[in-house]
Parts: C-alpha cells; sequence; structure tokens
C-alpha cells in the first residue's frame, strides 16, 4: 500500500506491504511502516514552513505530498504520480518494488 495519512507534518507518501496470498481478506495484516517519498523539492513545497496536514483541497502551496497512484508503463516499469505541495503540481517518478 501507497498512501498519505492526514495530520502528518509533513504529510509524505508512506508504504506498508501487505500479504495477500491468505485467502481470507479478514486475516490480512500491513507489515512495518516505510517512508518512500518526502518534499525535496521547491515544486513539492520545500521553501514551505512545515504544518500538520489537514483534510481537503489546498488552494495554496503546502509542504506536502499527497494522492499517490502506482501504475505500470509499456515498458514494464512501476511508477508513481503523486500531488507535490498538496494539490499544487503533480509529480511521476519510478519506484523499484522489492518482493522480500
Amino acid at each position: 500500500m501507497i498512501y498519505s495519512k492526514i495530520g502528518d507534518s509533513p504529510e509524505r507518501l508512506l508504504y506498508r506491504k501487505v500479504d495477500l496470498s491468505i485467502d481470507n481478506w479478514n486475516k490480512w495484516v500491513a507489515g512495518p511502516e516505510f517512508e518512500l517519498l518526502t518534499v525535496k523539492n521547491n515544486w513539492e513545497g520545500i521553501d514551505i514552513s512545515i504544518k500538520p496536514s489537514i483534510k481537503g483541497a489546498s488552494i495554496e502551496k503546502i509542504h506536502d505530498l499527497r494522492d499517490p497512484s502506482v501504475f505500470q508503463d509499456i515498458d514494464k516499469k512501476t511508477c508513481l504520480l503523486y500531488s507535490g505541495g498538496g494539490e499544487n503540481r503533480i509529480g511521476l517518478t519510478e519506484i523499484k518494488i522489492k518482493n522480500n
């Protein structure tokens, strides 16, 4: 799972593995949480002071990453789309998913 959490300071993209091999989805358990991506560039809001994120769209630029979406491109690369600066910009990066 790739996600962000409202209230984080700053809001960033997090990652957890979930073993889906168990037939009963009620018994799925998420593994430990890891930081996948955090603000590093001006367009993502690195120049804005850090505040706890709030629910809803942000009209102004803020120091947050949100709204991750994973897809595989035609070359079979796994990519991540996300919004940076709140909902100010759209980012695209390749990610490597390890199976262990």
